[in-house]
């Protein structure tokens, strides 16, 4: 059974590889507006309640003043970010040491147990990333892929290899093509 860090954690990474994957160019004005508001709900979940508990981001808890105010350029630039970060992960799981990141944040971190949260204070996108980051590198098993069909990024389920349906049905009908084409050529023979 899934504990709730770890389906904080899922729904981060489900969220950023969606995020990763969208077109930001078909956005209407509602869809801009929801956007903003899945982002700050996604990192300020159960802020001024009582009992909030930042242990499902492993503690760290992301503080970014202009949060409500991103800029559509903003997420753009944040887009391109997250996408570079995760084709890095998953590079980083086949060996490669992919891209280095620079962020710019303040960390408070207590070393005194109990520990406390860890505070992140800094720009939207950058504090996203952070958070983004360590999430990456406390997941055991990294559920990432890359579509070898159309290259995008999608969150693996089981053994899945194909972002879709549509890009599954494609590759295995050109496979079958393929087989049937050999297998005219060998009668031929």
């Amino acid at each position: 059974m899934a504990t709730d860090e770890t389906k904080s954690k899922e729904r981060l990474l489900r969220f950023s590889v969606r995020f990763a994957e969208m077109n930001l160019g078909n956005l209407r004005p509602g869809d801009w507006m929801n956007l903003r508001q899945e982002f700050l709900e996604l990192f300020m979940a159960g802020w001024g309640q009582a009992g909030f508990d930042p242990e499902p981001t492993g503690g760290f808890v992301p503080i970014s003043p202009g949060m409500k105010n991103i800029s559509e350029s903003e997420f753009r630039e944040l887009q391109r970010e997250t996408k570079k970060l995760f084709i890095a992960a998953i590079q980083g799981q086949e060996g490669d040491p992919g891209d280095q990141f620079e962020l710019s944040f303040q960390a408070t971190i207590s070393l005194v147990p109990p520990h406390k949260p860890v505070f992140m204070l800094g720009d939207s996108g950058s504090v996203f990333l952070a958070l983004l980051m360590f999430v990456l590198s406390q997941t055991t098993k990294l559920r990432l892929g890359l579509c070898p069909e159309d290259g995008k990024l999608f969150y693996r389920v089981r053994r899945q290899i194909y972002c879709s349906r549509v890009c599954t049905q494609r590759a295995t009908k050109r496979e079958w093509r393929r087989k049937k084409t050999r297998k005219k050529a060998g009668r031929k023979k």
